[in-house]
């Protein structure tokens, strides 16, 4: 047992507290009234909120953005390879215009050799240079005092620093760099609708937003697609215990139904090509405001099928929130690509019987239909030039205008064709005559063939008024109609479609026939990518039923290269234009969004929502290869063509 240890004593000592010692009563009420006589003598500045600043809308800030630019921006958007103005554009999709101040140049002066580059990037002349009058060179300081004067800056910047102290300042958005391109920070929303302020006329390619691959054919299987289809009759017979001699009766009957259930449920149980990452992850709410009650069901993250976003958006039950190009851009975060009963019910009754007859009455009701329905419909998307084919792009980065791409393409195929003076040109599917008109004036002499009553004239006209009347002829009747006779040249552009799968070998036929031994056919063809995913059935699907009915022979390059060859054609050349047919309908799209007000006076909301739904959804299938268009130079495939003409110097 241990001993206890003894605590030690220490005296106490009584101590006396001072005068001025702020425990005292009286000393600490001196200093209370103290404080709050500061308090009162004390100026407070509140700051003033900017007069621009409705709620939480800046309005100062709109197109073209004037975006201040930070030293470390720069320096990190050349290890990342962006082009400032051009990464700018793609992330705001409006003309930006990059500001610079004298304290970030002087920074980026002072950094010395190793930055170069990036000081010569700053000196280029599309940036704004900002003189700065205060002291030092200190461009953090700089750049936040000049957005809180100033609040019609966007700042871009990758400094955690300065992003902290910009985010105080209300209403000013940030740019970064994620993911090896510009992200916006806090841009707010505009009280207008996004569709009124959205300007589609700055850029040359309509940029891509998100990369979503979806299912299709690489996990599809033709074998499990013939077993269901040869299981159904025979599920059928087990369960009703008839005789097998049914069989090919059930088989027949039951081919297309067991087609459509197969693809039904592969639809929806089919996996993604990629893994769909990157998506903003909105509720649907966010997207659109569903305004009938049978598409309640429809809410949050739950994904409404396309089909029936369409239909009802035609009809107004749903309304979009913002501008159509930029909901579908988004498509794969609320919409699905499966099949609905209509469209089921759309594919087994009527693109299956029309693909199979193509009749000279089913063709002329289709075309005249769509084409005579009005010229200033068509003009209200197609411009002054009226042409309805895909035109040509001849620079990447610098845009250029409808009427500058379509002149393009009326040049390049005119070149490829070889045409010169004397020539005699067959055009089928002239549509309104721009290229027989374009191509008489060039010396040849031109016959045009169109179903569309309002456009054979509207080309009369126009060959008139360009004083080669007398050299252009162009007749309103079917293609199988065309008197016989020989020519130099034939051109068919974006026509062919609607010839049909089963009837285009006799319309080569016919044009082979037509065609001089050393003449030149010239075929621009819309097709479809043979690694198909189910979004482009959807798409296909929905052209057919609204706006191309009948254009069944859109196909895969290698379709119409077998059937050009087993005709007895070669093929001197191909090209593949899809993202110029993006290019040319991103235009189309907004013209069309410009000409809302006339549109819907005249022809209705419902016609004016159909097309804005189609020239949307168009750029976006044309830029991502689902459609295309080729063109393909052709000749009789003899031994005594002269193919020396193709030769051109490399």
């Amino acid at each position: 047992m241990g001993k206890a240890t003894k605590t030690r004593k220490f005296g106490e000592v009584k101590r006396t507290l001072s005068l001025k010692d702020q425990r005292l009563k009286a000393n600490k009420e001196k200093a209370e009234k103290k404080e709050e006589e500061k308090e009162k003598e004390l100026v407070r500045h509140i700051p003033q909120v900017a007069s621009s600043l409705f709620f939480k809308y800046n309005e100062a800030l709109g197109p073209p953005y004037h975006i201040l630019v930070d030293t470390n921006f720069i320096n990190f958007s050349i290890q990342n390879k962006l082009e400032l103005v051009k990464a700018m554009m793609d992330c705001l999709f409006a003309k930006c215009v990059p500001c610079i101040t004298d304290c970030v140049m002087a920074e980026l002066e002072k950094l010395g050799v190793r930055y170069r580059i990036a000081l010569k990037i700053a000196r280029d002349p599309r940036f704004e240079r900002l003189p700065c009058t205060h002291k030092g060179v200190y461009a953090d300081d700089c750049i936040v005092n000049r957005v809180m004067q100033h609040k019609c800056y966007i700042v871009a910047t990758c400094d955690r620093e300065l992003k902290r102290r910009i985010r105080k300042v209300p209403g000013v958005p940030i740019m970064y760099i994620a993911s090896r391109k510009y992200a916006i920070e806090r841009l707010p929303d505009t009280p207008m609708t996004a569709a009124a302020v959205a300007n589609h006329d700055v850029l040359q390619v309509a940029p891509t937003r998100y990369h979503v691959e979806g299912s299709g054919n690489a996990q599809f299987s033709n074998l499990h697609l013939a077993g269901a289809i040869l299981a159904a009759p025979l599920a059928v017979i087990l369960l009703t215990g008839w005789s097998l001699s049914y069989y090919p009766l059930l088989a027949t009957v039951l081919a297309l139904p067991a087609f459509a259930a197969y693809n039904v449920f592969y639809a929806r149980l089919a996996p993604p090509l990629r893994p769909q990452k990157g998506l903003p992850g909105k509720s649907l709410e966010e997207y659109m405001t569903i305004r009938d009650d049978s598409l309640k069901s429809y809410t949050g993250k739950s994904k409404i099928p396309i089909e029936t976003f369409f239909e009802n958006y035609f009809e107004g039950r749903i309304d979009i929130k913002g501008d159509m190009l930029e909901l579908l851009e988004a498509r794969y975060d609320w919409a699905s690509f499966t099949w609905t009963l209509g469209q089921v019910k759309f594919f087994l009754t009527q693109w299956i019987p029309e693909t199979l007859w193509h009749s000279k009455t089913q063709d002329e009701a289709q075309v005249r239909d769509h084409y005579d329905r009005g010229d200033d419909f068509y003009e209200a998307f197609l411009g002054p030039m009226m042409i309805y084919t895909s035109g040509v792009m001849t620079k990447r980065n610098e845009r250029q205008s409808l009427e500058e791409i379509q002149q393009n393409k009326l040049d390049l195929v005119c070149n490829k064709i070889g045409l010169k003076s004397g020539d005699r040109m067959l055009d089928i599917g002239c549509g309104w005559g721009t290229l027989s008109v374009h191509a008489a004036k060039q010396g040849a002499t031109v016959t045009g063939v169109t179903l569309g009553k309002n456009q054979a004239a509207w080309g009369t006209r126009k060959a008139e008024e360009a004083g080669v009347g007398k050299d252009v002829n162009i007749m309103c009747m079917d293609y199988r109609d065309i008197p016989f006779q020989k020519y130099d040249k034939i051109t068919c552009l974006e026509m062919a479609e609607h010839v049909g799968v089963l009837r285009f070998s006799t319309f080569l036929d016919q044009v082979r026939e037509m065609l001089e031994d050393d003449g030149i056919f010239f075929l621009q063809i819309a097709g479809l990518r043979r690694a198909w995913q189910y979004e482009d059935l959807m798409w296909g699907l929905f052209m057919a039923k609204y706006v191309f009915p009948g254009a069944d022979a859109s196909c895969p390059l290698g379709w119409f290269i077998d059937k050009l060859e087993a005709a007895g054609f070669e093929i001197a050349s191909s090209e593949t234009l899809g993202v110029h047919y993006s290019t040319t309908i991103y235009r189309w799209y907004s013209n069309w969004m410009k000409n809302r007000e006339s549109i819907t006076a005249k022809y209705g909301e419902r016609w004016f929502r159909t097309w804005e739904y189609f020239l949307a959804y168009s750029t976006i299938i044309a830029r991502q290869g689902s459609a295309t268009v080729y063109q393909l130079v052709c000749h009789k495939n003899l031994n005594a063509f002269d193919r020396t003409q193709f030769i051109k110097a490399r």
